[in-house]
């Protein structure tokens, strides 16, 4: 029982930055600065709907770019631990 609390804990750490609120951050800040002078109910469908693609587009930004941000990263500290270890066996 201990070790499986142990586990969860683990699992569960907080991240810093979450997804979904800065999508909803990029979309509230487009919507903003797209806001129209009046509203009537086509212009405040257009609005809503332009707020929904820049959210979708968002996520869909996010999806792409956060495997190829680990994997580089990878690469990066897998190229740094190898010059150590080649550099150290040198001296």
């Amino acid at each position: 029982m201990a070790k499986t609390a142990k586990k969860n804990a683990k699992s569960h750490r907080p991240r810093l930055i979450r997804r979904g609120l800065v999508v909803l951050a990029i979309a509230i800040l487009w919507a903003a600065g797209h806001q129209p002078t009046s509203f009537t109910p086509s212009s405040l469908l257009i609005w809503v709907l332009g707020m929904l693609t820049v959210a979708l587009f968002a996520r869909a930004a996010f999806a792409v770019l956060e495997p190829v941000l680990k994997l580089g990263t990878g690469l990066v500290l897998y190229g740094l631990q190898r010059q150590h270890h080649l550099g150290g066996d040198e001296s």
